[in-house]
């Protein structure tokens, strides 16, 4: 029997928890650890990492 399929969901359960985890840690109306430095003058960016994982927003 082939277990590649626990893997995948192993990793399917991370990355969901990672974008819960993000969307918090991102949520807009915080000014927290999540911001930095924006790329593009006048806006906000926020950023969330944790492991293998990235997001930005």
């Amino acid at each position: 029997m082939n277990n590649g399929g626990g893997y995948l969901l192993n990793r399917y359960d991370q990355l969901t928890n990672f974008l819960v985890e993000a969307k918090r840690k991102t949520y807009a109306s915080q000014g927290d650890d999540a911001s930095v430095q924006p790329l593009l003058n006048g806006s906000k960016q926020l950023e969330y990492r944790n492991g293998d994982y990235f997001c930005f927003r």
